[in-house]
């Protein structure tokens, strides 16, 4: 975690109920029916992700705030939902009794009997939650390696929970994190400080890549498969605790070197890049950071994906849920519109705010985080921790991290186990999305409810997202933002749901989170969906020689899992040219470029080309500093008959150019002074002399270059 915006850290406020309002007129037929589960944030309230009365598609009802979806426009496919069994929280779970801790499984993981949470996001050794077990300072944390070999037994019940929640599921997306490589590759030598040598040697890149591939390896000889790795969990914070700054010219390297170290083990494990925040203020990023790429200070999460997404296992972005509210949720759009077949995963959201939690932090991540990621295209929400006990712990004494400490998990595990665990506001906020929406699920487009806020803003009236599942039912999950014109009390809305079927109404109390569940399942889901183009491949940039052209591959019906690129001259292809970027050379000048991508999904290969671009054009040389007479290594500004001049060719911002010289007394060239130096004769004196340097290379506009002339005295 580095510094939090929500409200999720908070302890927890139980209550009474106020129910959704009569259902419109029905239609006939069990497909007609609508389900109901209600959360409300008033401490006076009891509904919990309670079932309310059925609803029936009807006629739309008048005065009623209106959410139109459309089921032929299919967006992302959703992963999961889900958190993390950090070491504190698997303290907490391993101290309930079996039968406490068999019903808590059951009811964070069985999708008939609890919420069906679908993704654990697992810290690869310490995080900034760990249990000291009587241990302080560097004691309390680790790594996984063990002189030289990975040792993963210390998280051994973290691993023998994923597996549990596994075999409830059904099935279960991992995904890996580290806080830290192990101390010796660390340029501190410590897994602690918040200091500037709190980085990744540079010759221990490849070894920390070799570590992170080791560890996958030891996890799956667990029983644990981990499907997503990240290479630092917020590389851009330093805190004391175990974490570590890693620019984003480190990360491509280390992701590179991993790319390799998983392939060449023969792992299917896919890498996520950045693991950070929708925005940090203080790198002043603005909307080109992440949409162009020649941006002169670009999103380390785009500079990152721009340099990597041509390996096959480079899956996409992690992001995180903090800083930079409100609105920078849509860097997230920005990073999708740029690469269009990567995934963009929301893998850690929590926070240290008080209040009135329940009310406050349902609110808080109703009108802010959750709808917001899911509108701005992640597949994914993952909160942290899953259990804490009553005092945000257990934390070790050193490191810091005692600013967590009023935290709270999906659940609360007494200080005294014997009395079980209450359920706090992160379980609901999950529970209505995972216990209806499959992994698998396709977004569908909604409309974005808004408001006028009279400041010139816009306020989301009705939250909302809707989903298809892989098994022909349909979810909606809505919110009524409490925040209207200042009114901090909202009264009830009166909401409508239209789309094919019709439309329900219904009342959404102040404050309040619906979901609503549709439709009779197939009997038999549908399987992956074929891989199909949907649009062509597309080239931006400088279409001449020198420039870099950048291919964008397209988008297709599902994301693919690998993708190629093959630049083309004409209908032939340049020999080595297949990544996403291209560099025009001099055989290019007046040939028409295209790009041909290739995208493979399963056993579906889609191979299609991009329109051509114009002829390419010359290259520009571009005088860097301007050609000089010297004499000795001193430019000369006066001299006289019978000294040396030299020349200083200049600079110019293309390499390996050819130049050649001609020196000029006044504008005419003088015969046969075409060599780098010049001997100023009697026939000079009086006249201005002056250095003409002619700059080529092939395939670029041939320029000329005058140096500031000289008197001859």
């Amino acid at each position: 975690m580095s510094i939090r915006s929500s409200a999720l850290c908070a302890s927890l406020v139980l209550a009474a109920t106020v129910t959704v309002g009569a259902p419109s007129a029905s239609a006939s037929g069990d497909d007609a029916t609508v389900k109901v589960w209600l959360t409300e944030g008033s401490s006076s309230s009891a509904n919990r992700l309670t079932r309310q009365a059925d609803l029936h598609w009807g006629a739309p009802t008048d005065g009623a705030v209106v959410v139109n979806y459309d089921p032929a426009q299919r967006l992302q496919a959703i992963t999961g939902f889900g958190a993390s069994f950090t070491d504190s929280a698997t303290s907490n779970v391993m101290r309930l009794n079996p039968a406490q801790r068999s019903q808590l499984m059951t009811e964070l993981f069985s999708p008939t009997d609890g919420i069906g949470l679908s993704i654990l996001r697992q810290p690869i050794g310490a995080s900034d939650f760990v249990d000291p077990r009587g241990l302080s300072g560097e004691n309390a944390f680790y790594t996984y390696l063990n002189g030289t070999t990975i040792d993963v037994s210390r998280d051994q019940d973290s691993i023998d929970l994923v597996k549990q929640a596994t075999a409830l599921r059904g099935a279960m997306t991992v995904i890996g994190s580290p806080w830290s490589p192990p101390a010796q590759f660390r340029q501190s030598g410590s897994l602690l400080g918040s200091i500037p040598a709190n980085a990744l040697m540079l010759n221990h890149e490849q070894d920390y890549a070799d570590y992170l591939r080791g560890v996958v390896q030891a996890y799956g000889a667990k029983g644990v498969a981990i499907d997503y790795l990240t290479v630092q969990n917020e590389p851009l914070h330093n805190p004391a605790y175990p974490g570590l700054l890693m620019g984003a010219d480190q990360q491509i390297r280390v992701v590179e070197k991993l790319s390799s170290s998983l392939t060449a083990a023969g792992l299917g494990t896919r890498i996520l890049g950045y693991d950070h925040n929708w925005d940090i203020p203080s790198q002043g990023w603005n909307d080109a950071s992440w949409s162009d790429s020649n941006s002169a200070n670009p999103a380390y999460p785009a500079q990152v994906m721009a340099a990597t997404q041509h390996l096959a296992n480079v899956a996409g972005t992690a992001l995180h849920c903090y800083e930079g509210f409100p609105g920078k949720a849509g860097n997230s759009s920005l990073l999708h519109d740029r690469f269009p077949t990567k995934e963009i995963l929301w893998t850690e959201c929590t926070g240290t705010e008080g209040g009135d939690t329940f009310r406050d932090t349902l609110e808080y991540h109703g009108s802010r985080t959750l709808f917001t990621a899911l509108r701005n295209w992640s597949q994914s929400i993952v909160f942290w921790n899953i259990a804490l006990n009553e005092s945000g712990g257990p934390l070790p004494s050193g490191g810091g991290v005692s600013v967590f400490q009023n935290c709270s998990g999906l659940v609360t595990v007494k200080n005294d186990a014997t009395q079980g665990y209450t359920k706090n506001v992160g379980y609901y906020l999950l529970g209505h999305f995972s216990k209806f929406v499959q992994p698998g699920a396709r977004v569908l487009a909604s409309d974005d409810v808004t408001k006028p806020m009279g400041n010139g803003n816009n306020d989301t009236e009705v939250s909302n997202a809707v989903f298809e599942n892989p098994d022909g039912t349909f979810a909606a999950v809505l919110y009524n933002d409490t925040q209207e014109l200042g009114n901090p009390g909202a009264s009830s809305r009166l909401v409508s749901l239209t789309g094919p079927k019709g439309t329900v109404s219904f009342t959404m109390p102040g404050n309040s989170m619906v979901t609503l569940t549709w439709g009779t399942p197939r009997a038999n889901p549908d399987p992956d969906p074929v891989l199909t183009a949907v649009a062509a491949p597309a080239i931006s940039g400088t279409a001449g020689v020198g420039g870099t052209l950048r291919a964008t591959p397209g988008r297709y019906s599902i994301a693919p899992t690998a993708l190629s690129y093959q630049w083309l001259r004409g209908t032939s292809a340049i020999r080595g040219a297949t990544r996403a970027t291209y560099s025009p050379v001099a055989a290019d000048r007046g040939k028409r470029l295209a790009v041909r991508v290739t995208a493979r999904r399963g056993t579906t290969t889609v191979v299609h080309a991009s329109s051509a671009t114009a002829a390419i054009a010359y290259g520009k040389i571009t005088v860097k500093k301007k050609p000089r007479a010297l004499v000795g290594k001193k430019a000369a500004t006066r001299v006289k008959v019978g000294q040396k001049l030299k020349a200083d060719k200049g600079s110019y911002a293309v390499a390996r150019v050819k130049v050649t010289y001609q020196w000029l007394r006044g504008k005419k060239a003088i015969k046969g002074a075409k060599k780098a130096t010049f001997k100023v004769t009697a026939k000079d004196r009086g006249a201005r002399i002056t250095l003409r340097v002619t700059v080529a290379k092939p395939g670029y506009k041939t320029v000329r270059v005058v140096s500031r002339a000289i008197r001859v005295r």
